[in-house]
């Protein structure tokens, strides 16, 4: 029996092309599991999370389940997305991907940080590199600004205890 797969988009702008830093939280054998990426794909963010749950080579959420879980198949796991656009700083804008990924390495770790700060019991699973542009003035006050986008998203969305 054929069983009907279903997405709730709340903003379809986020298939728009854009930067975004953007975050994956799905549950693997009952533990909530974040991903954290940058993108300026020209199908949004919500073509980049098409390509993270593919079988492409460009499927690095999946690469790191498995790499880190040794599972193989994420079908038919439940997901939540969340995608915060970035400002119109033109290095955001720019095709090389180095200015967000300041962006992303910041936030990412800001979230660590909170995520333990706050006993919030998520696995972030996502890797990043600094690099020099992280000093710049204008890319911590991005991050700032997203970090506390994705963290109120993730505190939103996580599981309570108890819960399934």
């Amino acid at each position: 029996m054929s069983q009907v797969l279903r997405a709730t988009i709340h903003d379809a702008s986020m298939a728009r092309r854009a930067p975004y830093i953007y975050g994956i939280l799905l549950h693997l054998e009952g533990n909530p599991i974040l991903y954290v990426g940058q993108t300026l794909s020209r199908v949004g963010a919500l073509g980049r999370l098409a390509q993270h749950l593919s079988d492409t080579t460009g499927a690095t959420l999946r690469q790191r389940i498995q790499t880190l879980y040794n599972i193989t198949e994420i079908d038919g796991l439940s997901l939540d997305f969340a995608a915060v656009k970035l400002s119109q700083q033109k290095s955001f804008w720019k095709d090389e991907a180095d200015y967000r990924e300041a962006v992303e390495s910041l936030v990412q770790h800001q979230l660590l940080n909170a995520l333990c700060d706050r006993k919030i019991p998520v696995c972030l699973i996502s890797r990043v590199q600094l690099n020099p542009y992280c000093r710049l003035g204008y890319v911590e006050s991005e991050a700032a600004r997203v970090f506390q986008n994705i963290i109120t998203w993730i505190e939103t969305n996580r599981p309570k205890p108890g819960s399934p």
